[in-house]
């Protein structure tokens, strides 16, 4: 398609349509509520809003095979995804997290049906929410396995 024919289709739009494009665009995108957005149910319901909304989440982590393991876990969710028919958690874990190695923070990931009592901790700005960054490394997890990522 030459430059000359894109322009001329370009043109062709009613006037009403360009219009309405124009006023979409100049208008600023409606504040979202946490209440809004934030409304899946379920340990994975919870977890899917966490990841797409990037907001930070809480949960007790039961490790029944070995306790000192078990603990509360806070953190950056950062996906969720299957695999050898296990759904897994990758988050990147804060200080204040319970490590049966000690080493934090860092990326961990968490077998699903083990975590207990997932909290959202909304974190509101001026503007509606606020994202936490994504965190350092996280590019080498990125294979397309990821069933949600953030």
């Amino acid at each position: 398609m030459s430059l000359r024919s894109a322009l001329v289709s370009r043109l062709a739009q009613s006037a009403a349509s360009l219009r309405a494009r124009v006023l979409r665009q100049a208008r600023p995108a409606p504040a979202a509520r946490p209440e809004d957005v934030l409304t899946r149910t379920g340990r994975l319901g919870i977890l899917e809003d966490a990841v797409e909304y990037r907001q930070r989440v809480a949960f007790f982590y039961d490790n029944a095979t070995d306790p000192r393991r078990s603990g509360r876990r806070v953190g950056a969710p950062h996906g969720v995804y299957k695999y050898n028919g296990q759904t897994y958690l990758l988050m990147w874990t804060a200080p204040g997290s319970a490590s049966g190695s000690g080493r934090l923070p860092g990326w961990r990931t968490f077998l699903l049906n083990r975590v207990q009592n997932p909290q959202i901790l909304v974190s509101r700005g001026a503007s509606g929410l606020r994202e936490f960054p994504i965190a350092p490394g996280y590019r080498r997890f990125r294979r397309g396995r990821f069933l949600f990522k953030a």
